[in-house]
């Protein structure tokens, strides 16, 4: 089928507007999703404020960060201990 020379200029003219706008949809949502993993990222980082503080010497309470054997980091638990004169006890027990 032979079209007529400005009929064939609308098609291609149609054709264009169609992937300039696909381009710019793409362009604006790549956009939007940078920025938004760009927001994410930045909130999951502790404000000076919030930081932790250093372990402790002796265990209070459970979950509590201590210092294990050996200088290594661990974490306060609740000892099931018969001999524990004074319950509730804590140990300090390592993470790894």
């Amino acid at each position: 089928m032979v079209f007529p020379h400005n009929q064939t200029r609308i098609v291609f003219a149609a054709g264009d507007a169609r992937k300039r706008l696909w381009m710019r949809y793409t362009r604006c949502l790549l956009s939007g999703l940078t920025a938004l993993l760009l927001l994410l990222g930045m909130t999951g980082c502790p404000k000076p404020s919030e930081e932790r503080t250093a372990p402790v010497e002796a265990c209070t309470q459970v979950g509590e960060r201590c210092v294990h054997s050996s200088n290594k980091l661990g974490v306060c638990g609740l000892v099931d201990d018969p001999s524990c004169q004074a319950p509730p006890c804590y140990e300090c027990v390592s993470q790894h």
